[in-house]
């Protein structure tokens, strides 16, 4: 296994990647509710995100085993101004993704997160997903590594789920609040200050 940077044309295989990974987490099922499509909408969803996020302001790993994705992860470069940005561009988008009769509830849990997100400026794991087949393998912890060891800086990421909550803390993430979008208060906002010897460079 591998980690490298995707490229644009990969974003439709990412997000299908994310897309599936979530497709029952209780978060995403309340973004998008649509039960017939919901693989294919959450699929555009993501799409929309890595190519407004991570792509455009930041960086987007894949983990490769044999020539094929198995793993990515989005980053989001620190700036106070881009969560604003990325709502606006993100509407039409969602709206498009979750349907018309879906556009109000879907809104609300983004508007939602973004109020729950920090005011100072750090980077923001947007995603962090990996293909069923290689799920248990640490690939996911490797990517969340990989991204660490780029910037150590301070960093932000949702769990939706305690099992992702627990795989974070391992990463050095704390809870810092509950949103409390499905039950159980998920998702949860996680805080990581920079390592010491990283802060001081």
């Amino acid at each position: 296994m591998h980690i490298r940077p995707a490229t644009l044309d990969e974003a439709r295989q990412c997000a299908g990647i994310v897309a599936a990974a979530l497709l029952h987490d209780p978060v995403g099922v309340r973004a998008v509710r649509s039960r017939h499509d919901r693989l294919r909408r959450m699929t555009s969803l993501y799409e929309a995100e890595l190519r407004l996020g991570g792509f455009m302001h930041g960086h987007v790993d894949v983990a490769v085993v044999d020539d094929e994705i198995v793993g990515v992860a989005a980053w989001v470069e620190p700036d106070p101004c881009h969560d604003m940005r990325a709502t606006l561009r993100q509407a039409p988008l969602y709206v498009h993704a979750v349907g018309i009769a879906h556009a109000v509830s879907a809104a609300r849990v983004l508007r939602t997160r973004q109020r729950a997100r920090p005011t100072q400026p750090h980077w923001l794991l947007a995603d962090v997903a990996v293909a069923e087949p290689a799920r248990g393998l640490g690939i996911g912890a490797a990517l969340i590594d990989h991204g660490l060891a780029r910037f150590d800086g301070p960093a932000y990421l949702e769990a939706t789920t305690a099992a992702s909550q627990r795989l974070y803390e391992r990463h050095g993430f704390t809870l810092r609040s509950r949103i409390g979008i499905a039950p159980g208060g998920f998702p949860v906002g996680m805080w990581r200050e920079p390592r010491v010897e990283h802060a001081l460079r």
